[in-house]
């Protein structure tokens, strides 16, 4: 996943968009061991 951030934003800003994808990686993962398990 990917997220933009723009000039001048706050720390805030960066400490949540890191979490939101962090959120959208693992959700990522899931549904790819879950797609790998249902080929299994």
């Amino acid at each position: 996943p990917a997220n933009d951030l723009s000039r001048g934003c706050s720390a805030d800003d960066v400490y949540h968009v890191i979490a939101a994808t962090t959120v959208q990686a693992q959700a990522a993962a899931q549904r790819a061991a879950s797609a790998e398990a249902a080929h299994a």
